[in-house]
């Protein structure tokens, strides 16, 4: 399984309460996604296109098959694959492969295309929620109105509107009223200490040939929620080589 950049984001939504094991980790889905939630919010990244990570060069190691639950990454994992990718900005260095994955360590191997290094880490107990089927059912309830608004406008806009209404004991409602493709998105607020009220208004990013996103195989697969639900044991798949591009030195590091 190879882990990009994109999948070690998700980390972002990840709960800090180490009280709460199941949801402080990054969980691996045996299908190459990354998920994580704080009960509140879940973000999932898909896996990389096996065209695009293809160069990524590698030792001679086996690429082994997760277990059919997925497995589980804590976080200070997480942030050391981060500082240990390369700054530089290509694709193919971008990601980290898992070389090793049993119920005893998790090993995962990145190179700068010179020099190669493992950080190795336990794995976490316990089971994280199954993610699919939350998703598919929460899509399967929601209303047909669709907008494609420009992400980093809405993030600057969010972080505008939390600073006029700021944090009053981790309550931060954000009201969305969505309009269809070609309305605007309206956020309304209210700061709790003085009662002022704020809205936002972001109008509509335009899409070429007004198309829409179409769903990625994997996409199709998360939103059906009859293949969202726990599977049977499945056959144990044989193990999977990483292709031989060079040997660089290694260096270990556990976490």
């Amino acid at each position: 399984m190879r882990i990009t950049r994109s999948n070690l984001a998700v980390a972002g939504v990840a709960s800090s309460d180490q009280k709460e094991p199941a949801l402080n980790r990054v969980h691996l889905d045996p299908d190459g996604s990354t998920v994580a939630s704080n009960g509140s919010a879940l973000l999932a990244v898909g896996p990389p296109d096996a065209e695009r990570i293809a160069a990524f060069p590698s030792t001679d190691h086996e690429e082994p098959e997760l277990p059919e639950d997925g497995i589980g990454v804590n976080l200070k994992t997480v942030a050391d694959i981060k500082r240990n990718l390369p700054a530089e900005k290509r694709i193919a260095l971008q990601q980290t492969a898992i070389t090793r994955c049993d119920q005893e360590q998790i090993d995962l191997l990145m190179t700068d295309g010179t020099q190669a290094k493992i950080l190795s880490t336990a794995p976490m107990r316990g089971k994280f929620p199954y993610w699919k089927q939350l998703i598919s059912s929460a899509r399967g309830r929601a209303t047909k109105a669709r907008i494609c608004v420009n992400r980093r406008l809405l993030i600057k806009l969010l972080r505008a509107l939390d600073e006029a209404c700021p944090d009053r004991g981790n309550f931060t409602p954000v009201f969305l009223e969505i309009g269809d493709r070609e309305d605007a998105l309206i956020l309304r607020s209210q700061n709790y200490e003085t009662r002022q009220r704020a809205v936002g208004l972001l109008v509509p990013t335009a899409i070429k040939d007004n198309g829409w996103l179409d769903e990625s195989e994997w996409e199709q697969e998360v939103f059906d929620e009859s293949s969202s639900k726990p599977k049977p044991k499945a056959k144990v798949k044989a193990k999977r080589k990483l292709k031989v591009k060079r040997k660089p030195k290694i260096r270990r590091k556990t976490t």
